[in-house]
């Protein structure tokens, strides 16, 4: 089997440049219809523009584009590309599709959809759409979260469309539903969804279940209110918004009925 050398200068790679100034040990390559796929071996202090990563050590390196199916990506730049499964450590994720898999070890993420995987250890989500997966501890800054199970952590700001939350600090941002098992909601806009236990500090509240948890400070708008600490009552900001709703919908009303 020929080296990554021996391909270079065989001219098999052609003009894609998928591979510069890389020290490369037990490699295990394949070229096969102008497509170069890694079986196995270290990848080391190289840029990777394309082709199919199988297995192997991805290390000190930069990924510009191409297939990583499974292996370990470790102290590198990810720019773009489809990630199928593998361990993400200590590493930059600027773009792409991520499927599954370990994001770990003080890595951030900036951009991206996130398919499913596992969330561990000290690492920051900037900004991005997450689908699903288990969230087990880190900072989120921003983004979208649209369902799976957040277990611990630190959340910034960006908006929650759905799924659970078991524990962690919530500080800003838009929820629109869910389920709220504990934790901390500092400030922010709950719109719908389940709230089981934890304490609200500040927000606002606009619609959903509170069944039980310690109600500090915030504004309640309407819901249904399970606990058996007393309800928060509407503060006057809300009870005007409410009369000025009506107000509108009459006024609406009559347009049409003169129509």
């Amino acid at each position: 089997m020929a080296t990554i050398k021996e391909l270079v200068r065989q001219g098999e790679i052609g003009d894609d440049h998928w591979l510069t100034s890389a020290k490369v040990f037990n490699e295990n390559v394949k070229v096969k219809n102008g497509v170069v796929t890694w079986y196995d071996g270290n990848f080391k202090d190289g840029v990777w523009e394309g082709g199919i990563w199988r297995g192997g050590t991805f290390l000190d390196s930069k990924w510009k584009g191409g297939t990583f199916i499974n292996g370990f990506f470790q102290n590198s730049t990810w720019s773009n590309g489809k990630w199928e499964d593998g361990h993400f450590l200590n590493s930059l994720w600027i773009d792409g599709i991520w499927k599954n898999g370990s994001f770990s070890k003080k890595s951030i993420w900036q951009n991206g959809t996130w398919l499913d995987g596992k969330w561990i250890g000290d690492c920051t989500w900037m900004g991005g759409t997450w689908k699903k997966g288990n969230w087990y501890s880190g900072l989120w800054m921003n983004g979208i979260w649209e369902g799976g199970t957040w277990k611990d952590g630190t959340w910034k700001d960006g908006t929650w469309e759905g799924g659970d939350w078991l524990d962690g600090y919530w500080t800003y941002g838009t929820w629109f539903n869910g389920t709220w098992k504990k934790g901390t909601w500092e400030d922010g806009i709950w719109k719908n969804g389940t709230w089981n236990s934890g304490t609200w500090t500040n927000g606002i509240w606009e619609n959903g279940t509170w069944n039980k948890g310690q109600w500090l400070d915030g504004v309640w708008e309407k819901g249904i209110w399970k606990s058996k600490s007393e309800k928060p009552k509407m503060r006057l900001e809300v009870i005007k918004k409410i009369i000025r709703n009506m107000i509108t919908e009459i006024v609406i009303e009559n347009k049409k009925r003169r129509i």
